[in-house]
Order: structure tokens, then sequence, then C-alpha cells
């Protein structure tokens, strides 16, 4: 029996699914720009980017290998995110996985970076407030999708009264 929610992507949901895309690839984009900021002995400051980080991993450093596999969760989340919001049309999936991916990036870059680093350099600013862009459309497309069920679902309802009318 079908629910009919078959075809929820419409006027109003696709651009903010395809403004997502767009943050998303933003995201992937901003891996070319310094993310970190490297203090060296003698107090000269070395910026990382994310490509940077995930090419450098080197086995004799125990920190590089973290920051490595640190880089290479901060290469997935917007892949994913991206993917999912891409070839999701019908369901409030690419909302959840939009909040999720953000949710993960910002939590990277505020509480587990500074472990490594005590300074965020441009790349990381941007993507921080990216995805604060892409938290805030997710939220609103899920939103506009529970609205359009229920828009479709009262539709439904009165189509059904009248027939039995």
């Amino acid at each position: 029996m079908s629910n009919g929610f078959k075809n929820l992507e419409d006027k109003r949901t696709k651009p903010l699914r395809l403004t997502n895309c767009v943050l998303f690839i933003v995201e992937m984009v901003l891996f070319a720009f310094p993310y970190i900021a490297m203090i060296d002995s003698d107090g000269n400051y070395h910026f990382k980017t994310i490509l940077e980080l995930i090419l450098g991993m080197n086995a004799e450093d125990n920190k590089w290998i973290k920051l490595g596999l640190l880089a290479i969760a901060f290469a997935i989340i917007p892949i994913v995110g991206f993917f999912v919001t891409a070839f999701d049309k019908n369901s409030c999936v690419k909302s959840f996985f939009g909040c999720v991916c953000s949710f993960a990036g910002i939590f990277c870059l505020v509480f587990v970076v500074p472990q490594f680093s005590p300074q965020l350099a441009f790349g990381a600013m941007a993507a921080i407030i990216i995805y604060l862009l892409i938290f805030a459309i997710s939220v609103s497309l899920a939103l506009k999708t529970v609205a359009i069920r229920a828009m479709k679902r009262k539709e439904q309802e009165k189509i059904a009264e009248h027939n039995e009318a």
C-alpha cells in the first residue's frame, strides 16, 4: 500500500536541497585552505591544509598520524553529506544527515583540533560558518518536508471524504 508521499521534492524543498549540496561542495573546496596553524620549536607558524595532513602522515610521529586520521574524518564528513543530500530526494534523511554532518564537523573543529594545534586557520573558521549554514538549512528543509507531508495528508483526507459522500 502506498503512503502517498512518494514525491516530496517540490518547488519549496528543491532549492534548499541544492543549496545544501553546494555548501557541502564548498566544504570540500576548503580542504585546500589552511585549517590549522602548527607552531614549531622556534615559534614560527606553519599552516596546514586538510590535504597536507592526509598526505603528510608520518609513521615516525604519533601526532602526525592522529592529525592525518582527523583530516580523513574531516574529508569524509562533507563527502557523505553531499552524496546523501544529492541522492535523497524523497525522504527526510537528507535533513538528518545535514544536521549530523554539520554537528560532527563543528564538534571536531571546536573540541578535537585544539588538542593538536592551539590555532585554527582561515579554512577552519570558514568551515564552521558553512557548517552552521548547513545546519540551519537542514532544519528548515526538515520543517518544510513535514509541512508538505501534513498538507498532502489533508488533501488526501478531503479527497477521501469527497469520494465517500
